[in-house]
């Protein structure tokens, strides 16, 4: 047996009536109590449904993806349109500047608290690491995207980041295969057709390992001689292969 009982505006046990009477005006009580029977015992269920009809009435617990930093780190990397790795990159590269920050200003837990002075501090610590200036200016870059993006998003007015000083960067010298440890490669993997066609594509092309490793089938092309590479964000290249490189595969 069950019925529903309709309560007029009087209390429900025992609560206090000022206590609804409250912007009464904006806020509708609908109080019902269901009664049930079950093997000769009664069960007494109260509920008190409200539904606001007042216009400047808002959520006290309204959500935005961009609360903290954190949070903007994780919309961030959600929207980010790269390869796995490359975003892997990112995270890992604002992460580390986001720690440094927590670990040397508590108080800087949203975007907007976030200076130019910061990132400038951030960079000269990573310097008295023994971090390169290649390191250094690849952490900016990172940096650089966040915050624009943030800006895109309005979160703030401006990038912090923007007018910060690229870190010199070292000149490495560029070294290259010479021809008798070419022929010493190619000797050395002789005997496996597989590594054979790894070295020659790695060195006609100059490809990445990662799109080396994400070559399929069907990115061969051995009647035109030709090979299709996947690259970053989603650009495609294609190689002509020479002669000895057709022919391993």
């Amino acid at each position: 047996m069950g019925k529903s009982l309709l309560f007029p505006e009087g209390p429900i046990l025992g609560t206090h009536h000022r206590q609804f009477e409250r912007d009464y005006s904006f806020v509708r009580y609908n109080r019902i109590a269901v009664l049930t029977c079950y093997r000769n015992q009664f069960f007494l269920t109260c509920s008190i449904d409200t539904g606001t009809n007042n216009r400047h009435s808002y959520s006290m617990t309204t959500h935005t993806p961009y609360t903290t930093l954190a949070s903007s780190l994780d919309q961030f990397i959600r929207d980010l349109d790269k390869s796995p790795l490359t975003i892997q990159a990112y995270r890992t590269d604002i992460q580390q500047f986001l720690t440094w920050l927590s670990e040397n200003d508590i108080t800087v837990t949203r975007a907007h608290h976030v200076t130019r002075s910061y990132i400038n501090e951030y960079l000269r610590y990573l310097a008295n690491k023994g971090r390169t200036g290649t390191t250094c200016s690849r952490k900016l870059v990172s940096l650089r995207m966040f915050f624009s993006y943030l800006v895109k998003k309005g979160v703030i007015p401006h990038s912090p980041a923007s007018t910060v000083k690229e870190p010199r960067k070292e000149r490495r010298p560029k070294h290259v295969l010479r021809p008798d440890e070419f022929r010493r490669m190619v000797a050395a993997a002789r005997g496996s057709p597989r590594d054979i066609a790894i070295i020659l594509l790695m060195l006609h092309t100059g490809i990445r390992v990662s799109e080396l490793i994400a070559i399929r089938e069907p990115d061969l092309d051995l009647e035109h001689k030709t090979l299709t590479i996947h690259g970053i964000g989603s650009k495609e290249r294609v190689f002509p292969l020479q002669k000895k490189a057709n022919i391993s595969f």
